[in-house]
């Protein structure tokens, strides 16, 4: 990190982000104790690691290679054991520089690095951020309105949101703040206009929810914390991925880069819920071909070193299947990003449904891991640093010239 590698003045930066995010002090005191405890942890790690998966990278090089890069990587890098498995680094047999591989996590701050606003608001506040997309002519899940903690005792906003839901069929409940579909919720109405649904992560084969409009308005006030939650109508997928995969919402998760009046789709996946789940955190990655966006193989975010052509819930074949929309996906990305200017780099959320594709998200923190493992390639590539260099090279612009960046 401290050499003239451009990779590494990529984390330097994310490190200098890290130590100003909260109290310098506290945050050197928390490295310190990481650091003397960081050797026998890794160690330990990577043994595991290297008994555990291996043996699937024999063909590349041998456990005791495999250990040995392990070690290397986590004492004079900084690379935990895990990340190698995960980012694809046990994969590749090229010469990439061990900083261009973007640990998960740490684009959390590259994506503030570059902003006086630390809060992120446009993208952390799920209202805000479908009511600026849409604005702008964005496609976004169309909104049925918002049930805040103050809702029951403003008869007219209560009676507002009780309206619209009335002419609904399906929705999906997600707060306004949140993290990794959380407390979101999937609800269908029924014959007797009862709502049925299911959480983000399925407790079961029965639906776990069943109520009236006004008790789920009631429900959701009384546990909607300081931002309430945010109701959208429910987006199905397009038939050829719901074929893939199922009912549970498939997403692309796309990363771009702006620099200047050019967004660049740095590098893309498509997420794929398990079984019996709404959404698609934690579920199978793919790999996906930019140009074309034909699908690769499937694989975990994990350690795991398994690829597989086929899903292995389904049996149904995923590998060159091309995806519908794709071209109207990555421009609905590139346009977005431009509204949204005052970020170097993001991470976006996009189903393709029968219609065409839809923005979810936004995300600062974009799943680095599986990002660089298909084809074993660090996210920290000539792309990546062009953009990285144009915000730089403004920021210390800005410096000589004593202007700020508004956020």
């Amino acid at each position: 990190m401290l050499g003239r590698d451009p990779a590494a003045a990529v984390q330097r930066a994310i490190l200098r982000e890290y130590l100003h995010s909260g109290r310098t002090s506290a945050r050197l005191f928390d490295l310190g104790a990481a650091l003397i405890f960081w050797p026998w942890r890794s160690f330990a790690q990577a043994w595991r690691l290297t008994g555990q998966v291996g043996g699937s990278m024999i063909a590349v090089r041998s456990r005791s290679a495999q250990f040995l890069q392990q070690i290397y990587l986590a004492w004079f890098h900084g690379i935990s054991p895990s990340m190698y498995y995960e980012m694809g680094l046990a994969a590749t047999l090229e010469k990439h520089s061990p900083m261009a591989w973007l640990q998960a996590g740490h684009a959390g701050l590259l994506s503030r690095v570059f902003r006086t606003d630390k809060q992120l608001v446009e993208i952390n506040d799920k209202k805000l951020f479908n009511e600026l997309l849409a604005t702008n002519g964005l496609p976004v899940a169309p909104a049925v309105g918002v049930v805040g903690p103050r809702i029951l005792q403003d008869q007219s906003a209560r009676e507002s949101i009780l309206e619209r839901l009335a002419g609904e069929r399906e929705i999906f409940v997600k707060p306004v703040r949140g993290s990794g579909g959380k407390g979101s919720r999937a609800l269908v109405r029924t014959d007797s206009r009862k709502w049925l649904g299911q959480a983000s992560i399925a407790v079961g084969p029965r639906p776990i929810v069943t109520f009236s409009d006004n008790q789920l308005v009631q429900l959701l006030a009384k546990n909607s914390g300081l931002y309430g939650w945010l109701i959208q109508r429910r987006l199905k997928n397009h038939p050829i991925i719901e074929e893939l995969c199922g009912p549970g919402l498939a997403c692309l998760r796309v990363v771009s880069g702006l620099g200047g009046d050019e967004v660049t789709v740095l590098r893309s996946v498509m997420c794929f819920p398990l079984p019996g789940r709404i959404i698609s955190q934690h579920g199978m990655t793919a790999a996906i071909e930019r140009s074309t966006g034909r699908l690769g193989k499937l694989f975990k975010s994990s350690p795991d070193q398994q690829m597989y052509s086929h899903n292995p819930a389904n049996g149904v074949k995923v590998e060159d299947v091309l995806l519908p929309f794709w071209d109207e996906a990555m421009f609905a990305v590139k346009r977005a990003h431009r509204v949204l200017d005052s970020y170097a780099f993001l991470g976006w959320d996009v189903a393709i449904c029968p219609e065409g594709p839809v923005i979810l998200e936004a995300n600062g923190n974009y799943g680095t891991g599986a990002m660089q493992k298909p084809g074993s390639r660090p996210l920290i590539d000539e792309q990546f640093l062009a953009v990285f260099e144009y915000w730089e090279e403004r920021k210390r612009a800005a410096g000589l010239t004593g202007e700020r960046d508004n956020g």
